[in-house]
């Protein structure tokens, strides 16, 4: 790190031992990257809560506007981290999408951010296989 012009700061660095979860930018790096339990339990109630009740006084990690955009995006999240978990949970949001699209047509994400979210994931990824 000293040779790219780096220094560690020391509040920011966190010593995590082995039996511990350790977590880099959300994702669980310990043998293999994984998505949290937590966050997985609470995103699998999350989409229960609109599959029963529709998308009105949900929200997810804070977020209330495009929140059709902010499940489809994490969804893809989980699939990038852990793609066996990840297909069953974009096809459940797809379904989710569907119901409750307002003109019956399948749900878009934007492309470009949709780029962005995978090329910030392929970047921890990279790191996380680099440090191993």
């Amino acid at each position: 790190m000293n040779e790219e012009g780096f220094t560690i700061h020391p509040e920011k660095t966190k010593i995590m031992r082995k039996g511990t979860s350790q977590q880099v930018t959300g994702v669980v790096v310990n043998e293999k990257p994984a998505v949290p339990k937590k966050d997985l339990k609470r995103f699998r109630a999350l989409l229960h809560q609109i599959e029963n009740s529709g998308f009105d006084n949900k929200f997810w990690q804070g977020k209330r506007n495009n929140l059709a955009e902010v499940i489809w995006g994490y969804a893809n999240f989980i699939n990038m981290i852990e793609p066996n978990k990840g297909k069953k949970y974009i096809a459940r949001v797809k379904k989710i999408l569907a119901k409750y699209s307002e003109d019956g047509k399948e749900f878009k994400l934007d492309a470009n951010l949709k780029t962005k979210i995978a090329n910030e994931v392929d970047n921890i990824l990279n790191i996380f296989r680099k440090n191993k």
